[in-house]
């Protein structure tokens, strides 16, 4: 069944607007550094509450659309180096260490840090750099 509707100027050119802000908007979220929460783009630099829940859904969402950057541990010796070192822990290893590795790695490479980052945990591979979730004050 078609259906005409009559919109006047004002209320077509507010619709265009609207929609060429959110493509935009769309736009500017896409890539490894930012994910799209309940409508708003965040910086991963900027996860600060519900931190780990944030890590999964960005890793879930960025494994499929940037695995570019997951396939790093196979194309980047510096890159697997520091993962083996980091799965070093054996059967302790688990989903959200897997996480949160691949969350600092991105942090690090969306600040332009990957380099400087990738050289320091080589050459110190006991400190310990796993962000701690905050605390959030009710």
């Amino acid at each position: 069944m078609k259906r005409i509707i009559r919109l006047t100027e004002s209320e077509l050119t507010r619709l265009v607007i609207r929609t060429i802000n959110e493509m935009e908007n769309d736009e500017k979220c896409e890539g490894l550094c930012y994910l799209m929460i309940n409508g708003e783009c965040v910086a991963i630099t900027d996860f600060e509450n519900d931190f780990f829940i944030k890590i999964k859904e960005w890793y879930d969402e960025k494994k499929i659309t940037e695995s570019w950057f997951f396939e790093l541990i196979e194309t980047d010796p510096d890159v697997k180096e520091f993962y083996e070192n980091a799965k070093w822990g054996g059967d302790s290893w688990n989903d959200n260490d897997e996480r949160v590795f691949f969350y600092e790695l991105a942090q690090s490479y969306c600040k332009g840090e990957m380099k400087e980052y990738l050289e320091f945990e080589l050459s110190h591979p006991c400190y310990e750099t796993k962000p701690k979730p905050v605390k959030i004050l009710a």
